[in-house]
């Protein structure tokens, strides 16, 4: 089946998410600062206090830890959308939205909030070269609500090729707050829950990604921090 994507280089098209915006808003979060935290021998524009190793208040579910209520252990079926033809051995191409493949801002216009998607230039090739090559997944720290909307918007029809969808359900959660943002939180993306993950019905036997078979791309070093490094690809444009 053929994509009515927009074959447009760049396009701004608004569109309204229902309800209420998510508000991360919480009083006994810190605001990460004074300490730079190392990527792949560079700094990363985020800084923090914390050490990652013992320090950093991690709600993953591991070493005692309280997993959090959108943890991957109490978190919906994710969306799921076609069966993985396993004897392709392909390899997982998971992508982030927001900063790779197009730039979304929030507007706001008398109490109604609506999102400009801005697609890179080219997306849509670079879309249709990933699937050519990848199983492809979406894997995003914004809320399902708002994201759902963008990722139906931006791939039109491969959006039913899509392997899986993450939203920030899916992630693991900190007690800290970016500094460009004092509401929203950090967050990690670990892939070994991609590994371990079992869920009814999932069209891949578990252990089949792994870190020999799959990659993060993300405009976001910091969101990788917890992940083997040659599993994770940073945009840096």
């Amino acid at each position: 089946m053929e994509s009515p994507m927009n074959d447009d280089m760049i396009y701004k098209r608004p569109f309204h998410v229902t309800g209420s915006v998510y508000d991360s808003n919480d009083a006994s979060g810190e605001t990460f600062s004074r300490k730079k935290l190392r990527v792949l021998g560079g700094d990363d524009v985020m800084q923090g206090r914390a050490k990652l190793s013992d320090e950093l208040p991690l709600d993953d579910g591991r070493n005692g830890r309280r997993r959090c209520s959108g943890g991957i252990d109490k978190s919906p079926v994710p969306i799921i959308h076609h069966p993985v033809d396993i004897s392709s051995r392909k390899k997982l191409l998971i992508l982030d939205v927001n900063g790779l493949l197009a730039a979304v801002d929030r507007l706001t216009s008398a109490g109604r909030v609506s999102y400009s998607v801005t697609k890179r230039p080219f997306c849509d090739d670079f879309l249709h070269f990933c699937f050519e090559r990848f199983d492809v997944a979406i894997w995003s720290s914004r809320i399902k609500k708002n994201l759902d909307p963008i990722v139906d918007d931006m791939f039109g029809d491969l959006k039913g090729k899509l392997v899986f969808c993450w939203d920030m359900s899916y992630c693991t959660r900190t007690k800290f707050k970016t500094l460009e943002d004092k509401y929203k939180p950090i967050v990690f993306k670990e892939l070994w829950k991609v590994r371990d993950s079992g869920f009814p019905n999932q069209p891949w036997p578990k252990g089949y990604y792994n870190e020999s078979n799959t990659l993060l791309l993300d405009d976001s070093p910091y969101k990788a921090l917890l992940n083997p490094v040659e599993a994770v690809i940073f945009e840096l444009i």
